[in-house]
């Protein structure tokens, strides 16, 4: 029953805060097994309070999360700012390897707000049609983030966006002409 979940999610959880590798792997899956919210809250503070996972153990994260399912994104989208307001970049991290779509229009938004490009790669991952205004906005403005903006568009839509691409090649940014031949060859574009 509910009671004995509880017990359960709390046992691996407190495995997950000290394992490493397979152990690890084994302690976030059946934690993903208790889909309810408990394991969401664990999983998240896993993810964010240890600060030594390898790049394996956080992809384990992101599987456990996506295996949960809604109970999960539903739970990460509500956690994206922390109490004081600031953005938990690790969040907005899990939310593009599940590839929750609900997060598309906040990451956007966000996106425009602080032109951070932590925001571009988690739209890469989702892979929404829906972002590629934003980022063709970052590409061709004044934006830090252009290259990571390039390197999404590129990754949710490289034949549609062909023409903005070629459109780039005038770019007055020497990477992002470099890029945009690159991805045009990689493609075949026909000229």
């Amino acid at each position: 029953g509910a009671m004995f979940d509880t017990f359960r999610a709390y046992w691996y959880y407190s495995k997950l805060g000290s394992a490493r590798g397979v152990a690890f792997e084994r302690a976030a899956m059946s934690l993903s097994e208790i889909k309810n919210e408990d394991s969401a809250r664990y999983l998240l503070d896993i993810l964010v309070s240890r600060s030594d996972l390898a790049i394996e153990e956080k992809s384990h994260l992101a599987r456990a999360f996506a295996s949960i399912g809604k109970i999960a994104s539903r739970y990460l989208l509500n956690q994206i700012f922390d109490n004081e307001g600031n953005i938990q970049y690790n969040v907005v991290t899990a939310l593009g390897e599940i590839g929750e779509t609900d997060a598309v229009a906040t990451f956007c938004f966000l996106f425009e707000k602080t032109d951070n490009p932590i925001f571009a790669r988690a739209l890469a991952d989702i892979g929404e049609l829906a972002a590629i205004p934003v980022l063709r906005n970052k590409i061709t403005g004044n934006s830090i983030a252009r290259l990571e903006s390039l390197e999404a568009l590129f990754k949710i839509a490289p034949q549609t966006e062909a023409p903005f691409l070629v459109s780039l090649l005038y770019s007055p940014h020497m990477i992002i002409r470099k890029h945009a031949v690159r991805m045009l060859s990689s493609i075949s574009y026909q000229f």
